[in-house]
């Protein structure tokens, strides 16, 4: 998901604060707050670069309808071997595909319309 055009950081950043854990009487405050604060410098640091993303944004949107429309997997849950050795798959499938040096989204819809999608099939 990526900031709309209009996204103040500062706003954000008024808005997030601490969870209601760290304010218990326990020892781990101070490795909550300090885990908190990693995750908000990370999520901050991600929403500085977002626009270095927002192409890929399109090439996954395109692979994970090529899965619903002509893999016609619908949904992907971890919670059988199955289903992780299935993700698994996917993940290296969606590897291939990035690393395959797509230049564009129409070249994959090219790709995708030239193959026969009986050929890629996942059977579990």
């Amino acid at each position: 998901m990526f900031p709309k055009d209009n996204f103040n950081i500062t706003k954000l950043d008024n808005i997030i604060s601490y969870l209601l854990e760290v304010f218990n009487k326990t020892k781990k405050i101070i490795t909550e707050k300090r885990f908190y604060n990693h995750l908000k410098y990370e999520l901050f640091k991600k929403l500085d670069n977002w626009k270095k993303f927002k192409p890929i944004r399109g090439k996954i949107e395109d692979f994970f309808k090529l899965l619903k429309q002509r893999l016609n997997i619908k949904e992907i849950q971890k919670y059988t071997s199955k289903s992780v050795e299935k993700t698994v798959y996917l993940n290296v499938f969606l590897g291939v595909l990035k690393d395959s040096s797509q230049n564009s989204n129409t070249t994959i819809i090219r790709e995708r319309k030239k193959s026969d999608p009986k050929i890629i099939s996942l059977n579990y």
